[in-house]
């Protein structure tokens, strides 16, 4: 059994330095210190760098991160009205789970399940929620789209009268030069 215990920790290439304190029990303490919910993205750099703020050597926590970091830019371009927190939470779940529910949830602890974790709530966040809030601001842009649309296609009717107007105009002076020519 050591020896396969091993072989795991030695094939490990994310390190958490925070001890025996659990990830919850770090959440709590900050949530209790600052007065508001710790991010994933927090807890994850909070759990994953030395006394110093440093990755730890040979890991690829950093690169982890720098991707975690990269796909909040990406949401909060899809996602103003979201709060920073809301933002690194679902970059963070996104990065990690790659946006399913994991069965087992990795960094929680023992014997934690994804509905201790996601709850009905997050089920309904990740099945649910989050897709009618993206499609709620697909429907706005699709909205500005149309209402850019109506009022381009006002201007063209307009111009479209003014050219008709031309038109007419032009065919009474052509029919009036025909006229003059017939005569002469």
């Amino acid at each position: 059994m050591s020896e396969c215990g091993k072989k795991a920790r030695a094939s490990q290439d994310q390190f958490h330095t925070s001890g025996s304190k659990s990830f919850a029990k770090r959440q709590a303490d900050y949530e209790d210190e600052h007065g508001k919910k710790m991010s994933l993205l927090e807890l994850w750099i909070k759990t994953h760098t030395g006394k110093d703020e440093s990755f730890l050597p040979n890991t690829v926590t950093e690169y982890f991160v720098d991707d975690v970091k990269a796909k909040v830019e990406e949401l909060r371009m899809m996602h103003p009205k979201m709060s920073e927190q809301e933002l690194e939470d679902e970059a963070f779940q996104q990065t990690m789970y790659g946006n399913e529910i994991p069965d087992r949830p990795v960094g929680y602890g023992l014997e934690v399940k994804k509905g201790d974790i996601f709850g009905v709530r997050g089920v309904l966040r990740k099945e649910g929620y989050g897709k009618v809030q993206k499609r709620n601001i697909v429907m706005d842009s699709v909205k500005e789209e149309v209402n850019a649309l109506h009022k381009k296609n006002d201007t063209l009717s307009q111009e479209n009268e003014k050219m008709k107007d031309r038109v007419g105009h032009n065919s009474l002076l052509l029919k009036a030069l025909v006229g003059n020519f017939l005569r002469l």
